[in-house]
């Protein structure tokens, strides 16, 4: 069940200075990259909720066997690009605090990494979050639900549960 959510729901979001434009990406392997400026106030919107909530979150999902993922913003190469958030898998802490995961789906700017990649980052660095309810849809996802609400995208809403958050959260 997650690997067919993963491949329904697989976007990146870069922050960058380009126009809001939705398209393929190049990697090849089907892929959706939609772009958002960086002062995007519906976007910084979304990214400001599921941070609110990211602490509950890890609570919830840090060492536990649950299908948790979390989007995660790494500095593209070349750096003049922005951005790329990127879904990653498999989270653990580690002693000083930072996170380690891997990368869920292809990226398109962070150079030689690819699906699968082993990726380290901070906590700062986590803009998004997704849990898999008992009923195979998806809490979480703040900045997916931005994108389901943009014209040709709402079948994403077949896939996210009504409310962001799980019930007692």
């Amino acid at each position: 069940m997650r690997a067919v959510l993963a491949t329904l729901l697989i976007l990146l979001i870069a922050t960058t200075a380009f126009a809001q434009t939705p398209g393929k990406s190049g990697s090849g392997d089907g892929d959706e990259i939609t772009l958002f400026e960086a002062d995007d106030a519906v976007m910084n919107a979304a990214i400001a909720e599921a941070q609110a909530s990211l602490p509950r979150f890890l609570q919830e999902t840090l060492g536990r066997a649950v299908d948790a993922t979390v989007k995660v913003a790494f500095q593209t190469f070349p750096r003049d690009v922005g951005n790329e958030i990127i879904w990653v898998r498999d989270i653990s802490q580690r002693a000083d605090g930072s996170f380690t995961g891997f990368l869920d789906n292809a990226p398109v700017n962070l150079g030689d990494w690819r699906e699968g990649t082993q990726v380290q980052f901070t906590q700062e660095m986590i803009e998004d979050w997704s849990l898999v309810s008992p009923n195979g849809r998806l809490w979480g996802n703040y900045t997916t639900r931005v994108i389901a609400a943009m014209p040709g995208n709402g079948y994403l809403w077949d896939y996210m549960e009504p409310s962001p958050l799980p019930p007692g959260w």
